[in-house]
């Protein structure tokens, strides 16, 4: 599958809108509304629903997601 076909099954979404920073896991299974950022080195668990922001250094889990866990940057 080429990416224009990709984008086109995306509705013209850009895949890379709902994480602005990087990331270190994100779930397999895990949905991100449209428009939800999540903060640099945050881990959302498999099969979490995102309906809201996550912020930076967090643990987030279920459905909908909530942050379970904050850590310092250098832990």
């Amino acid at each position: 599958m080429n990416d224009t076909t990709l984008r086109e099954l995306l509705g013209g979404v850009d895949e890379n809108e709902a994480v602005d920073t990087p990331v270190h896991w994100i779930g397999g299974g895990s949905i991100i509304q449209p428009g939800v950022t999540i903060g640099e080195n945050s881990v959302i668990g498999a099969g979490s629903v995102v309906t809201r922001s996550i912020p930076a250094n967090s643990v987030a889990v279920g459905n909908p997601c909530r942050v379970v866990r904050c850590f310092a940057a250098n832990d």
